[in-house]
């Protein structure tokens, strides 16, 4: 006989889904912010409407630094900010940091 879930089990495991889900958004907010705010200068995107204008990091964070627009992004916007970034960065900095293989 097999051990099926009941709904009590289904909605448990289902909530503890959205709260992982919500936990990474966190995460990938903060860490968007973060980048933004150590290196606003870095560009982000070209706004194509205008003439190829640079949008640069800074233009995520408003004065009062809150996360509120960053947290309103898409997700796959989100992900691409921090890839644009973080590709900026090594490009800067091209020594690479040495990592040990097993």
């Amino acid at each position: 006989m097999t051990n099926r879930p009941n709904a009590q089990q289904y909605k448990e495991e289902m909530q503890d889904l959205i709260n992982k889900t919500e936990k990474l958004r966190q995460v990938i907010v903060t860490r968007l912010h973060g980048l933004c705010v150590s290196y606003p200068e870095t560009p982000i995107a070209k706004q194509a409407d205008l003439g190829g204008t640079i949008i640069k990091a800074k233009s995520l964070i408003p004065a009062n630094r809150s996360k509120d627009y960053i947290k309103d992004l898409p997700f796959d916007t989100q992900i691409k900010f921090i890839e644009t970034i973080e590709k900026f960065l090594a490009e800067q900095n091209p020594v690479k940091q040495l990592s040990i293989n097993f």
